[in-house]
Parts: C-alpha cells; structure tokens; sequence
C-alpha cells in the first residue's frame, strides 16, 4: 500500500497460538515525506523502518480485545513506540473499535515513527467497512 506521501510496506507472520488468540508481528517501511514532523530525526534518508507485534483475543462470538505495539528501530522516529488497545466489534459489514493508545498519528507514516508521549493515552474510535 501507499498514500500519497510516500511508499509503505508491510510484512506480518501471523500465527493462531490458542484457540481464541491471533498474534502478528512483522516489520513496517515507510519513505517519509521531507516535511515530516518527527522529534528526533536521525540523520540519513527520509524514511522509517519499524517492527510491529499485534494480539487478537477473542472473548466472545463477535468481539476481540485488539492490541498493536509499533516499535521504531531506523531511521525517522519519535521517541516512544506507538502502542494501542481496546475492543473491537465485528459484525457482517463492519468493525466497530474502541481505542486507547498514545500514538496521535494515524496514517500509515504515524504508527512507524512512533509517539512523542509514552503514558499520555488519547481515546477514539474507529469504524471499518468490510468487503
């Protein structure tokens, strides 16, 4: 995928470890645009590279409780990794997510440059549609 800053990429290995429990983790790129506003650039390319780990436990038929941790490890990056939780609601069309998480960006170039608050949580929601 993209948007229209810069190339993203994405590689996950996901893994069913319990019955009710799916954890990913992989690595995230993302080319940075040059006016990025990002605290402790390094020096080098416009870009970021991060490793990413998510849990999934579902606790009942149609809800799961979500979390998602974005860890920096080169190039453009907060100080803090972008960390996330909350459940979310799957129905026939949708997904419905309650979230709390300290990560203020949430493109795409956000979640791999990691946060500027470490205990700071923010709260939102998020509606997916589902094809």
């Amino acid at each position: 995928g993209g948007d229209k800053y810069g190339g993203m990429g994405e590689l996950l290995v996901g893994r069913t470890l319990l019955p009710r429990l799916y954890m990913t983790i992989g690595a995230l790129y993302h080319s940075l645009p040059p006016g990025a506003t990002v605290t402790n650039r390094v020096d080098g390319p416009d870009y970021g590279l991060a490793i990413l780990a998510t849990a999934n436990l579902l606790v009942a038929e149609r809800l799961a409780l979500v979390t998602e941790w974005s860890i920096p490890v080169d190039g453009a990056h907060e100080r803090a990794p972008a960390w996330s939780v909350g459940p979310k609601y799957y129905t026939l069309g949708h997904t419905f997510s309650l979230v709390v998480s300290n990560a203020h960006e949430i493109s795409d170039d956000g979640m791999v440059v990691g946060s500027t608050r470490w205990n700071h949580p923010i709260f939102g929601f998020t509606i997916v549609r589902v094809l």
